[in-house]
């Protein structure tokens, strides 16, 4: 008969212990080693939130750090010792199979962004109470959890990806007044140390594989209407298009030639998104707009054009996705100025550059906030708009 001390070694996957400063640190054996039964566990006990608390959350860091904000804090406290957990452990497996393409449901995204958001909100308040170590772990963790998410590689995880960097930059740009130099030196090289965010190519060669290996196994078993629904129907024009895949997917030499114009117009998106920033969104913007054409081509003339019928449904728009990757280094970057804006003064920032451009930022102190900098990029958004990041510095 096993000793109970046995039975306890097989079954305890995780052992967790609480230091003096708060650090949370955990010994993993081998049946433990997937960072996502933490953060599932972690989504199981996260607090249901009112629409006002959600709100807190998503303001941050302008919200007030009042009774409402420490009263989320206080009731994450459980899950955010999971998320710490689970950001100490390398492998992330999230059971996604892949092999349902389009089908696929990811409800772990919007859970982790919740979780990021409330970890970023206890980082907040911890900066104000004066517990910097805590403060830094929790926004260390978050990253984590940020590169957890892009596991699968897919185009939306990567978006949640950049979405929590960027909570983290903000929570830390909010905050360096409150830093030491050496704790503000650390918090750089300990975000730089983490590993590197995923990109938009990366995505698109995953969504490559997995639609393609999906559509085919579809319309080889003759489930055309499983791929056409797929495509958002919500007017006229959409439905006009449904009807068109339909028509156009009836013979076999059809729906070959539209899953070769797919994979090349795809293979077209990763060597566009490949080139340095401008130049990849010039040809991607180009490129969009030419998908757009053999839309309307296909609309007026279906069987003409039915080779370009996946190509035009379900072809990423990839320019959008490349100025938030361009956003999340950007941000990156910035928060390196704010740091050593704040270390060494506006000159030493002003060696820093937009590593787009190589260009310096623009740093300008807040003219009704005169402890806050503004630090803007010379690139602008799919909107027109600079890239910019605000940080309190004194």
């Amino acid at each position: 008969m096993r000793s109970q001390a046995t039975i306890m070694s097989c079954m305890l996957t995780v052992v967790v212990s609480v230091t003096a400063s708060g650090n949370i640190t955990a010994e993993v054996d081998d049946l433990g080693q997937n960072a996502a039964l933490r953060y599932w566990k972690a989504f199981a006990v996260m607090p249901d939130l009112s629409d006002d608390e959600r709100e807190t959350l998503r303001n941050q860091p302008d919200s007030p750090l009042g009774e409402q904000a420490r009263g989320i804090v206080a009731r994450a406290g459980p899950s955010l010792r999971l998320m710490h957990v689970g950001a100490l452990i390398e492998p992330c497996d999230w059971g996604n199979d892949l092999s349902e393409g389009f089908e696929l449901l990811l409800p772990h995204l919007s859970k982790a962004i919740e979780l990021a958001r409330m970890a970023t909100l206890r980082a907040h308040v911890r900066m104000a109470d004066g517990d910097i170590g805590g403060a830094r772990d929790d926004l260390l963790a978050t990253m984590r959890l940020a590169h957890h998410v892009s596991d699968d590689g897919l185009l939306i995880d990567i978006l949640v990806e950049w979405s929590i960097r960027r909570l983290v930059i903000n929570a830390a740009a909010a905050n360096l007044d409150k830093l030491t130099v050496e704790q503000r030196r650390r918090l750089a090289e300990d975000l730089a140390a983490l590993p590197s965010m995923a990109r938009t190519i990366d995505g698109i060669r995953a969504e490559k594989t997995i639609s393609y290996e999906y559509m085919a196994r579809l319309l080889r078993a003759g489930e055309r209407q499983r791929v056409i629904k797929n495509t958002s129907i919500t007017s006229e024009e959409d439905r006009r298009f449904a009807i068109a895949m339909a028509d156009a997917l009836q013979e076999t030499e059809v729906w070959n030639a539209a899953l070769a114009q797919y994979a090349a117009t795809l293979d077209r998106l990763i060597t566009d998104a490949s080139l340095p920033y401008v130049e990849a969104m010039r040809n991607l913007q180009a490129l969009e707009a030419e998908i757009e054409q053999r839309k309307k081509n296909l609309y007026e003339n279906p069987q003409a054009n039915a080779a370009d019928v996946l190509a035009c449904a379900f072809a990423p728009s990839v320019s959008r996705i490349l100025t938030e990757q361009a956003r999340t280094e950007i941000h990156q970057s910035l928060l390196v100025a704010a740091i050593v804006y704040a270390n060494e003064g506006p000159d030493a920032a002003a060696k820093v550059v937009c590593p787009l451009t190589g260009e310096p930022f623009a740093i300008d102190v807040v003219a009704d906030q005169p402890n806050w900098i503004e630090l803007t990029s010379n690139v602008t958004d799919a909107n027109g708009r600079s890239i910019n990041l605000k940080a309190r510095v004194k």
